[in-house]
């Protein structure tokens, strides 16, 4: 524990590997015995001569180990594991790809009500919005993806040229392997993603963290994590995840970052998805309740 000494608002520390030594004004200190000792230290001369003078303190401090931050051998790391995963064959099932979706639209049952509450908490919307708007339909688009999934993974009969009779052609929906989805977790890339077979990162928006927390804590319980993973955080990590070799990217959000999201992907000719937000001008009638509509819309 750090002990901070202080002496007419003058502070002084001193650390395992030596001392510092000051000069104060220490009349003001309720001293008792000689040599006076406090806060760990004590001072070289009895109280009655302690106007200015020099005093000494032998204190310790500890620090608090950093946290690593998630950086780019970190996300090479979880891109080996997450590709190795997938290699085996483990999402290309259908008996995989159904019951990935399967728990998301049981996620959506059984915390419902953990979800409205950290929408609430990111972006201020009611309880009503947020089912409509979000639970609703992420569970339809989940729900749509469940019943065709059989038909999306069938093979597709196609004719074939005079020429190379009599040969049969097929057209088979592969998964593309491991890919990033930079989006808010009820946009329908990620459900597109597992629907699939792909092995997959979410990184949510580091301006909703409450969602995105329990995105992570959500994901972990309900879905599986050899091959589905959440990384939260904010610019560092997203480069650093940006940085790694991906076989898709999408992405949500404005065009400057679309932009930085893209020449990323070039350096490896990954393919992207890129959804760009625009403005949503809204029109205000010169005799409504201004402060009214501001607290709507902001």
């Amino acid at each position: 524990m750090t002990k901070l000494l202080q002496f007419n608002h003058h502070h002084t520390l001193r650390f395992a590997e030596g001392f510092y030594r000051t000069r104060s004004n220490v009349a003001s200190l309720a001293l008792a015995t000689s040599p006076s000792q406090f806060s760990g230290g004590y001072c070289s001369i009895p109280p009655s001569r302690l106007k200015l003078s020099t005093c000494y303190a032998t204190l310790s401090a500890v620090v608090k180990p950093q946290e690593s931050a998630f950086d780019g051998k970190e996300a090479a790391l979880l891109v080996d594991e997450l590709r190795t995963n997938f290699n085996t064959g483990r999402t290309r099932s259908y008996e995989w790809r159904i019951s990935q979706l399967q728990n998301i639209a049981k996620m959506i049952d059984e915390k419902e009500k953990c979800i409205t509450e950290a929408l609430h908490q990111d972006l201020s919307k009611p309880e009503l919005e947020s089912f409509l708007a979000e639970l609703s339909n992420t569970k339809s688009s989940c729900m749509l993806a469940i019943k065709e999934l059989k038909n999306w993974m069938a093979p597709e009969t196609v004719k074939t040229s005079v020429t190379t009779f009599p040969s049969s052609a097929q057209i088979v929906s592969e998964p593309l392997g491991v890919v990033l989805v930079i989006s808010a977790w009820n946009f329908p890339f990620f459900i597109g993603a597992i629907s699939a077979g792909n092995a997959v990162v979410l990184k949510p928006s580091e301006i909703a963290p409450a969602t995105s927390s329990l995105l992570a804590k959500l994901f972990s319980e309900y879905l599986d994590e050899t091959t589905i993973r959440v990384v939260q955080g904010g610019v560092p990590e997203t480069t650093a995840l940006l940085d790694q070799k991906w076989d898709k990217i999408f992405f949500t959000g404005g065009a400057r970052v679309g932009r930085i999201v893209m020449a990323a992907a070039a350096k490896n000719l990954t393919p992207v998805v890129l959804e760009l937000g625009g403005k949503c001008p809204a029109l205000v009638d010169s005799d409504v309740n201004l402060q009214v509509k501001i607290n709507f819309y902001f």
